[in-house]
């Protein structure tokens, strides 16, 4: 930003909280901050300092202007902070790596009787239970079965249409069949309670009130119901016997350390539940190099308690962050109680913290290794999440059209095999049917082409392989154009937009916008890149042909 220009803002700026928005020359959003004042606090990138870290430094030296929105309250600019990084996702921010939406359960409150399911947005469920999220499938599964298992709730969605026999998870006991009328609203209320608690990660409280339900059933002599829920107890107590006493006090903690490595940022936090570990879970953040301690914590913090349904009174850090007031503050009205953010600079809560951040190490190595030894196949996953595919794309096809002016169009389709250039299956088309600028018309005259499939012709062979995902140069245009098409040949496809690298599915009028640094959107540019390369020499050559 030039100083003259800084200058004459800084004179503007009020000194209320709000939050302040960093753009560079382009107009680019580079980073989002809070400030109780915004005046001092926006006033301070522009005065030199020694105590700046290489990040700020560099993200200082591109500073060409920014925008302030004023708020009543420190919470209030804490929560729009909070809402405006998650849509706009700046290079100088903390961000989850890849821009994952990790999954978390959900128990529905909107039904008299409520059902669990998986979910990735965990935004705008206001009649919901959300616990999570979950750093893997795994820990994820183990959570879901259990619940289903012990507690049986049920999984369909919607409204309940009552039926005259027990649907099948009624039948092998994954489900308490309340369409069926098998169980009461009240029963299933407790039920669901129990489930909750145990989300949670206390597994007294569902035992005790187990034991609670037998003894009133005994009462009643329904023996068959008592070896239910006795069976369902001792399932508990397995559980609770495989979780590790840390201390004799029945405390809710978390104790969060971490590992910084050049951009990674790996995250590992230990749930101690009544006085137990209950787990651990890890997370794996992007930053650019010279991030502070507390300025990480702070955005995991953000991320990990944002509408959990598990918040525990203290949450223990080596270095909690400057605003943890106000973070506690948003936090205590989430759960409903008092939560306090606490460092840790000596016993129990230190050695825990230490542990932390040594399995923090342990996972990133981890992950680093087996990235190295399949250095795509991460990538090939997050493809596979972010785009809702049932399996890995193996096979990615992409199309691209190169035209002058709509003379001599052509198309070209690339392949990447399992992410790498698959150069002997690439195929060009020379476009027959417009003579017009018409990219619409073109990309679909390729696309059914490729599709369209004459087995007495032996070069229509390589048409036989069905691509796994198919990527379109282009935004909802080119996707809409091709819709009927892809959707009807059953082949998942997206199109990606040249000026922000926005991803486009059909019948989503919003893209998916992926960090710069993203691997997958690494795979996916890399194939856009090659068609349009392979476009365009086909087509120069072909107009050179035309000009001898």
């Amino acid at each position: 930003m030039h100083e003259s220009r800084a200058e004459s803002r800084l004179k503007t700026l009020t000194e209320d909280s709000g939050v302040y928005i960093m753009k560079d020359s382009s107009g680019r959003i580079i980073y989002i901050g809070k400030a109780v004042n915004l005046k001092r606090r926006v006033s301070s990138y522009f005065h030199a300092s020694n105590q700046r870290s290489e990040k700020i430094n560099m993200m200082i030296s591109l500073i060409d202007d920014f925008d302030i929105i004023s708020t009543s309250t420190e919470t209030e600019a804490l929560l729009l902070e909070r809402e405006l990084i998650r849509r706009h996702r700046p290079e100088y921010n903390t961000l989850l790596k890849d821009g994952k939406e990790y999954p978390s359960i959900e128990i529905t409150y909107g039904d008299p009787f409520p059902s669990i399911r998986i979910m990735r947005n965990r935004r705008g469920a206001n009649k919901s239970r959300i616990f999570g999220p979950y750093p893997g499938s795994s820990e994820l599964k183990a959570a879901f079965s259990s619940v289903r298992r012990l507690f049986r709730i049920r999984t369909c969605k919607g409204s309940m249409p009552l039926r005259e026999r027990p649907c099948l998870y009624g039948m092998i006991g994954l489900c308490s069949s309340p369409c069926s009328g098998s169980i009461s609203q009240d029963e299933y209320a407790e039920d669901v309670k129990r489930a909750c608690s145990f989300l949670s990660g206390s597994i007294t409280e569902p035992i005790n009130s187990l034991q609670r339900q037998m003894e009133a059933e005994s009462e009643k002599l329904n023996f068959e119901k008592c070896s239910k829920i006795l069976k369902d107890i001792k399932a508990l107590k397995n559980i609770s016997d495989r979780q590790k006493i840390v201390t004799d006090r029945n405390e809710n903690r978390d104790y969060i350390g971490f590992c910084v490595s050049g951009e990674d940022i790996m995250f590992k936090v230990m749930h101690v539940r009544g006085g137990k570990l209950s787990g651990s879970s890890g997370f794996r953040f992007y930053s650019k190099e010279g991030e502070s301690g507390p300025e990480a914590v702070r955005a995991f913090i953000m991320f990990y308690y944002e509408n959990a349904g598990s918040i525990p009174q203290e949450i223990y850090a080596p270095c909690p962050p400057e605003d943890a007031a106000a973070i506690e503050s948003v936090m205590s009205e989430a759960a409903g109680r008092k939560v306090s953010i606490c460092g840790c600079p000596k016993g129990r809560a230190r050695e825990f913290t230490v542990l932390a951040s040594k399995n923090a190490k342990l996972s990133l190595e981890s992950i680093r290794a087996a990235e190295k030894a399949d250095p795509l196949a991460p990538a090939l996953e997050d493809i596979k999440r972010i785009l809702k595919l049932k399996s890995r794309p193996s096979r990615i096809e992409t199309y691209d059209i190169s035209n002058l002016s709509g003379k001599n169009a052509v198309g070209s389709m690339t392949v990447l095999t399992d992410g790498k250039p698959d150069k002997k299956q690439y195929r060009k088309f020379k476009i027959r049917a417009k003579d017009t600028p018409d990219d619409f018309a073109m990309m679909r005259e390729m696309i059914s082409r490729r599709l369209n499939i004459d087995p007495s012709k032996k070069s229509d062979a390589w048409k036989s392989i069905i691509p796994d995902l198919i990527i379109i140069d282009g935004g909802k245009g080119q996707v809409s154009a091709v819709r009927d098409i892809l959707e009807s040949a059953g082949i998942p496809f997206a199109g990606l937009a040249k000026k922000n690298e926005e991803i486009y599915l059909p019948g989503k009028s919003d893209p998916i916008i992926l960090p710069k640094e993203s691997p997958a959107l690494a795979v996916i540019r890399h194939g856009r890149d090659e068609a349009h390369r392979f476009a365009i020499t086909y087509h120069r050559k072909l107009r050179e042909i035309i000009k001898k």
